[in-house]
């Protein structure tokens, strides 16, 4: 992938501090694999021409090669600096490209088989493959929040929230519900997705639920176990809008989610 940016953060250490620019190894005209690819699932059955479709997965996550160069020689403790920063980490790290199209994401990767660019002898840079966590890059954390004013009694409401995630499966939120000086419920419908109805009962005043609907994790500030509350049916949002309804006791519910952004591979 070629950037028409020079500067680059990891892990929260811009390039300038490591003495690097991010140079292309594209010359002219070229061609890279696209992002987001998927993996079909089908079984070819004896003479039948269609074979059966299963469904897909999006299993082939962002990659891409990128060249990292200094215009000095870099020293051998230098490079022995740079590259315990850049190569060898044990966990996944956000990549940021300093370029205005891609100013407000990030990708989250190891940068993995390493290299050493040498000019007559001189170490001047390193080269290196970016895989990323996912088949996209990320927005950064975006949040929508309704409140109430109402301290005790039930809050209805419908909302349009609009899913705007390149993932064409679902996008599933962190909600954070905070509940009324009463208590009680919060049921919601999400109507676009043939009314799929999620239930919280029986919850204290001023409690507040954080949802993780993506890794199904429940959690109470009461620190009481609440999933015999909840009926197990975790929120998502389809690509594009979604039509939320819901009712309950509460002073406050947010959405929290990342937008999946597709930038080639």
């Amino acid at each position: 992938m070629g950037f028409k940016a020079t500067k680059f953060v990891f892990n929260g250490i811009p390039s300038e501090e490591l003495g690097l620019l991010i140079t292309s190894l594209d010359s002219g005209d070229s061609s890279n694999p696209g992002g987001n690819d998927i993996t079909l699932y089908t079984q070819k059955i004896f003479k039948r021409p269609v074979p059966y479709f299963f469904g897909v997965t999006q299993d082939k996550v962002l990659q891409f090669d990128v060249e990292f160069s200094s215009r000095d020689e870099i020293d051998a403790e230098r490079a022995s600096i740079i590259q315990n920063i850049l190569f060898g980490q044990m966990v996944y790290h956000e990549l940021k490209i300093i370029q205005p199209d891609m100013e407000n994401i990030h990708m989250n990767c190891f940068l993995i088989q390493p290299s050493i660019r040498k000019i007559g002898g001189q170490i001047m840079g390193f080269r290196c493959s970016v895989v990323c966590d996912s088949p996209w890059a990320w927005s950064y954390l975006k949040s929508k929040i309704y409140t109430y004013s109402t301290p005790i009694g039930l809050r209805t409401d419908t909302q349009i929230l609009n899913n705007m995630s390149a993932n064409n499966y679902y996008t599933f939120p962190i909600m954070v519900i905070t509940m009324n000086n009463s208590g009680g419920y919060l049921h919601m419908t999400n109507t676009t997705d043939n009314s799929r109805y999620t239930t919280f009962d029986t919850l204290l005043a001023n409690e507040v639920l954080t949802v993780d609907c993506d890794k199904q994790i429940l959690s109470s500030s009461t620190l009481i176990r609440r999933l015999p509350n909840f009926n197990k049916v975790w929120p998502r949002l389809l690509p594009g809008r979604n039509d939320y309804s819901w009712s309950g006791h509460i002073h406050s519910i947010e959405f929290k989610y990342e937008n999946a952004v597709k930038i080639g591979g």
